[in-house]
């Protein structure tokens, strides 16, 4: 529009008027043909899926067999899902399996070691071989001789008395008594608990003490 207006403001036969009027021309005749190729292209109907033509499969590599280039003993395990992993991912399963094993390998260890303490304790404490002598010929062990052996000297009379009647066992009070005195009773009950208590725990972790006497501390039997 703007050139059909400038070239009939030209004068007439002017060479400006007739540039300017074949440009005008020119470019109405390009807009045309652009309106009319927008309408063909953008108006033209989509085949369906099923009318297109079939692609055919086009072979762009050789395909090999997996365990070509293998020796006998490396195809008879060949696995080809490895390959399929990232390197990080290998990476990451390979630290994986690494620390399942250092675990299991530290619990083993601990394991070992806690087990090997828990029968040097039971060795010194002379169990359960001691808890059965007492239990059949009524021989005290000889760490609770010691104590009776002991007591007159740090307790004898001057310790304060309570009441024994649930704790004591009774085959080792007759014992407490025959030493003189209600310290000594104290002193025996006190080492006879600790004894008594420190055997359960370690026969309730090791499972190797099927003597544990119920009468002699207040704590419930195993089951």
């Amino acid at each position: 529009e703007l050139m059909r207006r400038a070239a009939a403001a030209a004068p007439d036969g002017s060479p400006e008027r007739r540039s300017l009027e074949d440009e005008s021309s020119s470019l109405s005749q390009r807009t045309r043909q652009a309106e009319q190729d927008n309408a063909t292209i953008y108006q033209d109907p989509v085949p369906s899926a099923g009318a297109l033509p079939r692609l055919e499969p086009k072979l762009f590599v050789k395909p090999i067999r997996p365990e070509e280039g293998l020796s006998s003993a490396q195809a008879a395990y060949a696995d080809a899902f490895p390959a399929l992993l990232p390197a990080a991912t290998a990476a990451a399963v390979t630290q994986f399996h690494g620390e399942v094993h250092a675990k299991l390998h530290d619990l083993s260890t601990r394991t070992t070691s806690d087990a090997e303490k828990a029968q040097k304790a039971l060795a010194e404490l002379e169990l359960p071989q001691a808890l059965e002598a007492c239990e059949a010929d009524k021989r005290l062990p000889a760490r609770l001789v010691r104590a009776i052996a002991k007591a007159p000297a740090t307790g004898g009379r001057e310790a304060t008395p309570r009441d024994t009647s649930r704790t004591c066992p009774r085959h080792v009070r007759p014992q407490a008594q025959a030493t003189g005195g209600v310290g000594v009773l104290e002193e025996l009950l006190s080492a006879c608990t600790a004894l008594e208590k420190e055997a359960h725990c370690v026969a309730q972790r090791e499972e190797t003490c099927h003597v544990y006497c119920a009468r002699c501390v207040d704590v419930p039997p195993r089951a």
